[in-house]
């Protein structure tokens, strides 16, 4: 089972409303939030903590306020008394989350300034070719996203942070099925949301496929700042 979750980063709260959500936080996400000096900033990172809250509450029955996390020695988190696995990434005016039963890695990047020095300092020889091989600077700066993407969501899957480089691993991208990491059963499916590019990596191969933003399969959900606020509501009804 894999399953993607997305929200755009974007709509206002009441004071109200805007406390409830940090009150649903855990502790790291609160600090973020409270370090940020720019206010704009201080809100993706409070509305991004509220979608995480409020998809994962769903996914385990637990309420947003109760969820516990534990965190390895590069930080990637985990979910006390759960099975599931999920990862996060946001950029831009969107966030996105990937859930499934086994590791899961996931990135979303929007477009970047100096893709070509970026993509020949730091991917293989074979895959900085084949960035370069296509005919428009545009078509280019996709494809680099592309690979961006995917080597984000291996390192996330891994949860090593980064402390492994790029160039270490090569990415055999394919255009029309998945993309694979040379040498290992592990997989990459990439899409586009709006001008947004996602990459999700996992060795569940057959779970990957069935992942499409066209609403024909049940593996992908839009999520809005609504359905965060409503969460917390809901929670503070119960108690």
């Amino acid at each position: 089972m894999i399953k993607l979750y997305y929200m755009r980063l974007e709509g206002d709260c009441s004071d109200e409303q805007s406390l409830a959500l940090y009150e649903m936080l855990p502790e790291r996400r609160k600090e973020a939030v409270d370090r940020a000096r720019n206010p704009e900033i201080a809100k993706k990172r409070l509305y991004t903590g509220a979608f995480l809250q409020y998809v994962l509450a769903k996914e385990t029955g637990i309420f947003a306020e109760r969820l516990q996390y534990e965190y390895n020695e590069w930080g990637k988190p985990a979910l006390v008394g759960s099975d599931i696995h999920f990862n996060l990434s946001h950029s831009g005016d969107y966030v996105v989350l990937a859930v499934s039963d086994q590791p899961i890695g996931i990135d979303v990047e929007h477009k970047t300034k100096n893709y070509e020095s970026l993509a020949k300092r730091c991917f293989c020889p074979e895959e900085y070719a084949d960035i370069m091989s296509v005919d428009t600077r545009e078509g280019q700066e996709i494809r680099f996203l592309e690979y961006w993407t995917m080597k984000e969501a291996y390192i996330k899957l891994r949860g090593e942070g980064m402390r492994i480089p790029f160039r270490s691993f090569l990415i055999e991208r394919q255009a029309e099925t998945l993309s694979k990491i040379s040498g290992q059963d592990i997989f990459e499916k990439t899409i586009f949301l709006d001008a947004y590019c996602i990459s999700m990596c996992s060795e569940k191969k057959e779970a990957l496929k069935t992942i499409v933003l066209s609403g024909e399969e049940d593996t992908t959900y839009s999520v809005s700042l609504s359905d965060c606020v409503r969460c917390c509501e809901n929670c503070k009804k119960l108690y």
